[in-house]
């Protein structure tokens, strides 16, 4: 015949389970607080390097500055997923060859326009306000407040993609879609002038923003 667990036997099983409960729940809520953490700091730490550069800007000149941030953009924004996307179905029908020759102009055009856009410091701040929860990832908040004062919304969309939280997207002014303006452009210089022709255009802006920083 079997019988019943002694009350302090009960006790001390439930007490365990209690225990062992908490520390799955304070992993559990330690970890998604970590990813909250990791996907505002990305962003931080690409402002860090941007806001350094800008200080040294006119020393560095526009190839330094494209040198300096050319690392940190490889390392934050999903480079081969902002080209794909900008180009849309057309990019089903690009070969190997092709999508890497865009993805590489594509790279080359994003590190020159920040090197020409963040070329100089005059008192402009950037600042990172949290992030919050999407549907596709998270959205990092941040403004840039001019020197004059004036704020400038910018928010990055940004996905885990397994090592990392990295940039998908940029909202300027908060709202308006950085690869849907470009997805626009993209869509036209095709239709003109095909794969070779959007080619073409990346490098050559590029080469303007950022001269001497490759072909």
């Amino acid at each position: 015949m079997t019988h019943a667990n002694p009350p302090s036997d009960r006790r001390r099983v439930l007490a365990r389970l209690a225990g062992a409960a908490i520390v799955a729940f304070t992993i559990c809520c330690a970890h998604v607080e970590a990813a909250e953490i990791d996907a505002a700091q990305t962003v931080r730490a690409f402002y860090d390097v941007l806001s350094s550069t800008m200080h040294e800007g006119q020393r560095l000149g526009a190839k330094g500055r494209y040198e300096r941030l050319a690392p940190v953009i490889d390392q934050t924004f999903d480079l081969a997923f902002m080209a794909r996307t900008a180009v849309g179905p057309q990019w089903l029908k690009f070969s190997d060859s092709q999508r890497d020759d865009v993805i590489k102009a594509f790279r080359r055009y994003v590190v020159a326009t920040y090197a020409d856009n963040f070329d100089d410091y005059s008192g402009e701040k950037l600042e990172v306000a949290g992030d919050q929860a999407y549907a596709a990832g998270r959205v990092v908040n941040t403004r840039i407040v001019k020197s004059d004062g004036t704020p400038v919304t910018v928010n990055f969309l940004m996905h885990d993609d397994g090592t990392g939280w990295r940039i998908r997207d940029v909202y300027l002014d908060g709202q308006i879609s950085e690869l849907a303006v470009r997805r626009s452009q993209f869509v036209s210089i095709l239709s003109a002038n095909g794969t070779d022709g959007l080619i073409a255009m990346l490098n050559q802006k590029a080469d303007k923003l950022a001269p001497n920083t490759g072909s």
